[in-house]
């Protein structure tokens, strides 16, 4: 970058960069491969999330995802087909397929009752602890895509990020965020002071690509 600031990225790697074409400022996604010289990259590095950190409230928004998504998962248990708690494990377990999941293990999932009732700032999420387990377990259960993606971000991905001090997991959140602000406005409308002050912010994060090459070309 003209900034002296270096991406190295997988040919396949979404980049968001600054769309000049627009009438006013916004982001696009591109693969790293297809970013050219003179273009104006967005870089979500530890810089930008640390200060994206300071604008979204992470801990209070996680507790308050965790609740809803352990709601929705109660309600959406409760409406599986059976007479018993086994019965609709069994049914779930059935519908997330391969690689089994035990019925014990998924009966953590849907053990709800003492989180429902804790203080938020108190609140675990008990959900599947790798992504494509959470989206089987969730897609069992009838919850769309988006929606469990939102879940495992913030609901998830962010309560562990909290207590690990890791923003970098927040990547592909504020990515999203920048890209698609549409979307994120619709499934998280309460935060959208946030959303937009993120979105000014990044403006503070953009670096003119000088010259890009191929490792795999060396």
């Amino acid at each position: 970058m003209h900034n002296g600031q270096r991406i190295i990225a997988r040919q396949s790697t979404g980049i968001v960069l600054r769309n000049d074409k627009a009438a006013t400022t916004s982001f696009i996604e591109r693969p790293a491969a297809q970013v050219r010289e003179g273009e104006e990259v967005c870089v979500i590095g530890p810089g930008f999330v640390e200060r994206a950190r300071t604008l979204v409230n992470v801990r209070a928004t996680a507790a308050a995802e965790i609740r809803e998504y352990h709601l929705q998962v109660a309600r959406r248990f409760a409406q599986v087909p059976g007479d018993s708690v086994n019965e609709r494990l069994r049914a779930v377990v059935s519908q997330m397929g391969e690689p089994r999941t035990s019925i014990e293990t998924a009966r953590y999932w849907v053990d709800l009752d003492e989180e429902l009732d804790k203080p938020l700032h108190d609140v675990v999420p008990h959900a599947p602890h790798d992504r494509e387990t959470f989206m089987r377990f969730t897609a069992a259960l009838g919850i769309g895509t988006k929606l469990a993606e939102s879940f495992w971000l913030w609901a998830v991905v962010a309560q562990r990020s909290h207590r690990i001090r890791s923003g970098n997991v927040f990547h592909d959140a504020f990515r999203g965020i920048l890209t698609d602000p549409h979307a994120a406005l619709a499934t998280n409308r309460e935060r959208g002071d946030d959303i937009r002050a993120l979105r000014l912010m990044a403006e503070e994060h953009v670096a003119t690509v000088a010259k890009t090459r191929s490792l795999e070309a060396q």
